[in-house]
């Protein structure tokens, strides 16, 4: 696995981690090492297929999400927080990006832009996704936009039909995750409006989409702007809730994915002073799970003074003396590495660190599978079910080895 050092670089607290930390410590020179402390071999950065020749992409700026479509190309789509998409085909990173809205986005603060991106099931037939940014008032902005009609890999911005707006009252917590969901609805990670401590109390309110993971449909009605609620979503006809809501209780859910397997979906949910957490609603669930924020902080008492019943706890947490902002990543269900496969990996921006998750019959066991020295800000599937990593300070996509040992 090719390293790139981080050296001197320092950055602000990412990811809405607490505003009195410390800035992130600068990189420390050494190599990825496994657990057990033995570096990992080198690689090239070249040409080849995304899942085998390739182990190592260079050349982004800011990244901050990456989506493959489902037709079968082998194409790697990753959002810069600027406000481009670039796309990574046959292991390169081509030139001219998928789509410029640099105009458009709002990416002054280091958890604004470009965010998210979600193909729809069959879209080669549709040639249109979905894209997550933040407007220059702050407001958390989901719009459709089509392909180009000339084949390319180009989407038109000219194309893009509004489907949601969220104001924002602070310049940081703003999710950003997109992913459909084993039904066909979209769902969509927002934060719970920024600052620290949730001072307007959005993580407990049904009657805000902030702090919260939304379902919605836009795939009944392809061709119009806005979208439909669907009938099974929790909240739908309670007075005073939005019926969007799918769960909430969420300070920060800084990336959640689907088990392609089974559906169960899993959220890191960025924490405050002292925990980070990952959240799972089981597949089948009738959603409505309350997460705890801003009462609690993990399984911790935040604003609360007690524990009460009624909460879904998160099934792994680990405290600042690890890392301090969680981001959230996959189940590996690829075909490179079989012992890998089931495990639920996922990361942490400010130790580099990378730790597994498996459900046995004691319950969910925790990992530490790598250390880096990498600023996680995404992880990402290729189209052969192959994990990837993003490098926000060298602009790098790592593809990950087995992490089985």
């Amino acid at each position: 696995m090719t390293v790139r050092l981080i050296g001197a670089f320092a950055v602000l607290a990412f990811l809405g981690a607490c505003s009195r930390q410390s800035p992130p410590p600068t990189g420390g020179g050494g190599p990825v090492t496994t657990a057990g402390g033995s570096a990992t071999s080198s690689a090239t950065v070249g040409t080849g297929t995304a899942s085998t020749g390739v182990t190592s992409i260079a050349g982004f700026t800011d990244p901050s999400s990456i989506a493959a479509p489902d037709d079968g190309s082998g194409r790697m789509f990753v959002t810069e927080q600027p406000g481009l998409i670039r796309v990574v085909r046959d292991g390169v990173l081509e030139a001219t990006p998928a789509l410029d809205i640099r105009g458009r986005v709002g990416s002054g603060g280091t958890e604004e832009g470009l965010l998210g991106l979600a193909f729809p099931r069959g879209f080669a037939a549709k040639r249109y996704a979905y894209v997550y940014f933040t407007a220059p008032d702050n407001a958390s902005m989901v719009y459709r936009v089509r392909l180009r009609g000339d084949g390319t890999d180009r989407f038109d911005p000219a194309t893009m039909q509004f489907i949601l707006r969220v104001p924002q009252p602070y310049d940081n917590h703003k999710g950003g995750q997109l992913a459909f969901g084993p039904g066909g609805d979209l769902y969509i990670g927002l934060g719970d409006g920024g600052s620290e401590g949730d001072p307007n109390n959005v993580g407990q309110n049904l009657g805000t989409l902030l702090a919260k993971v939304l379902r919605i449909d836009t795939e009944s009605t392809p061709d119009k702007p806005g979208y439909r609620i669907p009938s099974g979503n929790p909240f739908v006809g309670k007075a005073g809730a939005r019926p969007e809501t799918w769960v909430y209780g969420l300070r920060n859910p800084w990336r959640f994915s689907f088990d392609p397997a089974n559906g169960d979906l899993y959220i890191g949910d960025v924490g405050q002073d002292r925990y980070e957490e990952v959240d799972l609603v089981p597949a089948g669930s009738h959603g409505g799970l309350d997460f705890g924020w801003s009462l609690y902080e993990g399984d911790h008492l935040y604003k609360a003074t007690r524990r009460l019943p009624g909460f879904s706890w998160p099934i792994a947490e680990y405290s600042h003396t690890e890392g301090y902002a969680v981001i959230g990543g996959y189940v590996y269900r690829g075909a490179a590495y079989p012992a890998t496969r089931g495990l639920y990996v996922f990361g942490d921006y400010g130790s580099g660190r990378i730790w597994t998750l498996t459900h046995t019959t004691t319950g969910w066991t925790r990992r530490l599978a790598l250390r880096t020295d990498y600023r996680i800000s995404t992880f990402g599937v290729d189209g052969s079910g192959e994990l990837w990593v993003a490098d926000r300070a060298t602009g790098t996509l790592h593809r990950l080895p087995d992490l089985s040992r």
